[in-house]
């Protein structure tokens, strides 16, 4: 009985440590599936040839705020080059007051700067 008992409670354990684990890495999106590229529309906004963001640049801009930060921020920084421009803080923060965006977007931006 004593044995039972003892391999249950390793069994546990195991688990528990296991989940754990998972809690801290299963989180994290797939960047495949962290579509970065809803960005695109937004190019000559970010760049600054643009005064104003487009309907386009707006709606892809949003599609970001369904992610956490932490997977578009990690994402964004393993590959770069999945955008054709680079990022500009300045403009990145233009363009959360002239789309209406959340603070969440807002938090995005500074970590993607950080």
């Amino acid at each position: 009985m004593a044995k039972i008992m003892s391999r249950l409670l390793f069994s546990v354990f195991g688990l528990m440590v296991l989940l754990s684990f998972c809690l801290n890495v299963c989180e994290s999106l797939d960047c495949s599936v962290v579509y970065i590229e809803s960005l695109v529309p937004c190019g000559p906004f970010v760049a600054g040839s643009d005064n104003k963001p487009t309907r386009g640049c707006c709606s892809g801009a949003q599609a970001w705020e369904s992610y956490s930060v932490d997977d578009v921020c990690r994402c964004y920084k393993e590959s770069p080059g999945r955008l054709l421009f680079k990022l500009n803080p300045k403009q990145m923060n233009a363009l959360r007051i002239e789309c209406g965006l959340s603070d969440h977007f807002a938090n995005i931006v500074t970590c993607l700067f950080s």
